[in-house]
């Protein structure tokens, strides 16, 4: 394409496009989360909970922190210091009042949630540490059937026009109940994020592996 040339007007769907991406993926130059390196870099794992559905009791972490691991964050440090994670919902939706915390605060709701955090100079010594970490958990009985649960997370239902005329006039009228398989996004890498705070010039920088960029700044 000449220099300061468009791309035609029209509709793109059904076009061929040529992805851009391929050959740097490809050749292994893509950049990923896992590749950015930053002076004084820290790195974060997690303690995660092996229940689906227990009360948390005590974390107990090893008194002395060995060289190089940087600070332990368990969820009372995090008490009246952090807000929930927000849920997010559009027009007309019923949405639950019990956003997910950042760690949990007397219960944890699926295998893995986070309930301790450790922070050390590599990705090794905390991941090592964090499996010094004790936690108490008083086992609970766990949803298996979402059908079955008491709770629901959000409800939103939309009709346009005659709905009930239509039913009426309908030769036949099927009626049934159907259930979504769980749908992931399996990207190469996983989630995760780089953070770089510069307090001199008031700026944050993230990487992130997400979908989007507008929606992680909005939400920042």
């Amino acid at each position: 394409m000449a220099a300061g040339a468009a791309l035609s007007p029209g509709p793109l769907v059904g076009r061929p496009l040529a992805r851009r991406e391929d050959e740097r993926v490809l050749r292994g130059r893509a950049r990923y989360v896992d590749d950015i390196e930053l002076d004084g870099m820290a790195h974060a794992a997690f303690v995660r909970s092996p229940h689906a559905h227990a009360r948390v009791g005590g974390v107990r972490v090893p008194p002395k922190l060995p060289s190089g691991v940087l600070a332990v964050i368990a969820p009372d440090d995090l008490a009246g210091r952090v807000q929930r994670y927000p849920k997010a919902g559009v027009e007309g939706m019923e949405v639950s009042d019990d956003q997910h915390p950042v760690l949990p605060d007397g219960e944890v709701r699926y295998v893995g949630q986070p309930v301790a955090g450790v922070v050390a100079e590599s990705r090794a010594l905390a991941e090592d540490f964090a499996e010094l970490i004790e936690v108490d958990y008083e086992p609970l009985d766990a949803v298996v059937d979402a059908r079955a649960s008491e709770q629901a997370l959000v409800r939103w239902s939309k009709t346009t026009g005659d709905v009930d005329g239509a039913f009426a006039a309908a030769d036949h009228v099927v009626r049934g109940r159907y259930g979504m398989a769980r749908v992931a996004a399996v990207p190469i890498e996983a989630r995760g994020a780089v953070v770089q705070d510069d307090p001199d010039e008031g700026l944050l920088t993230v990487w992130c592996s997400a979908q989007d960029p507008h929606r992680p700044r909005a939400q920042l």
